[in-house]
């Protein structure tokens, strides 16, 4: 069940929005988002898995170890042997201390080989690592820590150390996959949401809104028409601008794919080491595995951004920068570069609606196209490089309008099929008033 809500600009009702009785717009004639929800669980909870193990391997393994050995009891040992152990890779060596020494604790005697709580692993620079060997050649008799519960536990260096720094490696993955999830259970959100549903604020069209909020919207309707005329620009033609850049999108893919790989490289190095060396680590293996795969799409949507930078670029001129509804103009296109290569064009008006509402703890955005119209197509190859259409605005529709948590937009997509190229693909978002703008209107 629905009704269209409508408000009086001037002396014309201009229809404004389809309220429902279960708090959603009913224009979002799709399923529910559970879907959606569940695949970001799944990719922040990969982050988050990987960012805890990490977390608890490279920090709160050698941290608790540090704190738990400041009650071992201190113990006469002997340096049985004590080397630096090299590390042969592909692009350049990594070295570990290889220590062993014997101790006796309650008469009885062990054999210990732990420097300190962070020498499980191997890492660049010998200079560090040569000095600690120099510090305890064979035969040397020192001190070690044995904790007394477990004689068998036992270290040379119980305090921090520079290794440890390591742990800051698995900081932005628990981040990102922290956040995520909060982000997708709604706990942290953009903004405050209306215990209500959807707010719009004083200018908002609330779903779902209760008898006095839609009264109050009402009084304010007066003051919403004067804040639209106060944001409107002068009308005349103008040059549309793009949503989003080709440049702007090779970057963006570029930053994401060197910073997640370059993360995941040193998961993998350490997965190929082991297998070269016969001990193959099937455990990380099998774990690092999609977050290669996710790195190599990253790596193809820089080449494929990469090659959208060299096909033709389109500029789309209006002869008005505001339409109204039930109004039409003039949509101008031109191609820089070689537009032959472009086998089909095509050009779509698009009205979208949004809404983000609260459904029990989650947040949850709703997006549908409530109009969608073609307006040009061709596969002429004399028309696409450059060409006019006449863009119109059906009445009964809704304008463009944004408040806190509702939003209606406008845009003319573009399309161009080139083969064996990434394609044509550009948004330019457009202004829909609810009526003609002449003059400013008082009262």
């Amino acid at each position: 069940r629905s009704r269209l809500v409508k408000c009086t600009c001037g002396a014309q009702d201009v229809p404004v929005f389809m309220i429902s009785s279960n708090r959603k717009a009913l224009s979002v004639a799709k399923k529910d988002s559970a879907l959606g929800r569940g695949c970001l669980f799944i990719f922040f909870g990969l982050f988050a898995a990987a960012g805890g193990l990490m977390f608890w391997w490279m920090v709160f393994r050698p941290l608790s170890g540090v704190v738990l050995a400041q009650a071992w009891t201190e113990t006469p040992c002997t340096i049985a042997s004590s080397e630096v152990q090299v590390h042969n890779g592909d692009g350049s060596d990594t070295y570990s201390i290889d220590i062993q020494y014997d101790y006796t604790f309650a008469d009885q005697t062990y054999h210990g080989d732990r420097y300190h709580f962070m020498n499980s692993g191997a890492s660049s620079g010998r200079t560090g690592k040569q000095a600690v060997i120099d510090r305890y050649p064979p035969g040397l008799e020192t001190t070690c820590w044995v904790d007394p519960g477990d004689p068998s536990q036992s270290v040379i260096n119980r305090g921090l150390t520079l290794d440890m720094l390591w742990g800051l490696f698995c900081l932005p993955f628990l981040a990102v996959g922290v956040g995520g999830l909060l982000f997708a259970t709604g706990l942290v959100k953009r903004r405050p949401i209306p215990a209500d549903g959807i707010g719009g604020g004083r200018r908002g069209l609330s779903f779902g809104a209760s008898a006095e909020d839609r009264a109050s919207d009402a009084d304010d309707e007066d003051d919403w028409s004067d804040d639209i005329d106060d944001d409107l620009q002068p009308d005349g033609p103008v040059e549309l601008k793009p949503s989003s850049s080709p440049l702007g999108k090779f970057i963006g893919v570029t930053c994401l794919a060197l910073f997640w790989n370059g993360i995941t490289s040193f998961f993998v190095y350490q997965a190929v080491k082991s297998h070269i060396d016969g001990r193959p680590e099937w455990c990380l293996t099998f774990f690092i595995a999609p977050f290669v795969l996710v790195g190599l799409l990253l790596v193809w949507g820089i080449f494929h951004s990469f090659l959208a930078l060299f096909i033709p670029r389109p500029t789309l001129h209006l002869d008005r920068a505001r339409i109204p509804l039930g109004g039409s103009a003039k949509l101008e296109w031109r191609f820089s570069g070689n537009a032959s290569i472009i086998r089909q064009l095509k050009i779509t008006l698009v009205g979208e609606e949004s809404a983000t509402y609260r459904r029990g703890t989650d947040t949850v955005t709703d997006k549908h196209k409530f109009f969608q119209e073609v307006v040009y197509e061709s596969h002429d190859p004399l028309e696409i490089p450059e060409g006019s259409v006449d863009v119109r605005i059906p009445e009964g529709v809704m304008h463009s309008f944004h408040s806190g948590n509702n939003r209606i937009s406008w845009e003319i997509h573009l399309d161009g099929e080139i083969p064996l190229r990434p394609d044509v693909d550009a948004e330019f978002p457009i202004t829909i008033t609810p009526y003609e703008y002449t003059e400013r209107r008082d009262g």
